[in-house]
Formats: C-alpha cells, structure tokens, sequence
C-alpha cells in the first residue's frame, strides 16, 4: 500500500515514520516500444497499466471520455 500524501494530511492520530532504507523498492518498468501499446488495457496479474514517459514518439495518448481505441 502507498500512503499519499492527502492520505497523511486527513490522519487524525499519530504514526511511527517508518525507516526509509528498510521500504521495499518500487520498480517501474516504462514502454518503449510503441508496438502493441495500448495504455487503458491492464496486467492480468497485477491491474497495472503500461507507462510511457510523456512525449515518447509513438505512444501518445488523450486521457478522457469512453471511447477506447484498442480493439
């Protein structure tokens, strides 16, 4: 679970902060590739969907609205 922080700012009683160093690393895995990128279908095994870092030719996208086009 990742706390953000509009998650700490509404908490109502105090935590122990935990020590950075012993948190597990977050691994992020961006596509390259626009072959095949579709960025509203998710992992069947972990819900996740593909990143792109913004402006990657060839994997732009326009967040918004129902209409999907990946079929």
């Amino acid at each position: 679970i990742l706390l953000t922080d509009g998650y700490l700012a509404n908490g109502a009683e105090p935590w122990k902060i935990p020590d950075v160093s012993e948190l597990p690393k977050i691994e992020v895995s961006y596509r390259t590739d626009p072959e095949g990128f579709h960025p509203f279908l998710r992992d069947e095994k972990t819900l996740a969907r593909p990143w792109a870092i913004p402006g990657t030719p060839g994997l732009l996208h326009r967040i918004g609205g129902l209409e999907k086009d990946y079929n």
